[in-house]
């Protein structure tokens, strides 16, 4: 991956691409998403939805329908809520 870790807001399934948001930039990558999940941390990145993988350092507040991070609005799946909040209470 061409960028730090720390630097990656929320990923974004798109087909056989995966768009990776950093706070400067977006990349594309030829990989899927499912796959991309495997290469990154589990303790900073968890999947909020089926097209959506997020930085959890990098979330300023959320919901039980969705999440900001920076000006970007991502949904969150239904049921989630519960697990988001214990997690963003350990970062």
């Amino acid at each position: 991956m061409p960028v730090p870790i720390y630097d990656i807001l929320f990923l974004k399934a798109d087909g056989l691409y995966t768009k990776v948001y950093t706070k400067t930039k977006t990349y594309v990558i030829r990989d899927i998403l499912k796959d991309v999940l495997g290469d990154l941390p589990s303790s900073s990145f968890v999947r909020v939805h089926k097209s959506y993988l997020v930085n959890i350092k990098h979330i300023n507040s959320f919901n039980s329908k969705e999440l900001i991070i920076e000006d970007h609005t991502i949904p969150i799946r239904r049921g989630f809520y519960r697990e988001l909040h214990q997690l963003t209470e350990i970062k």
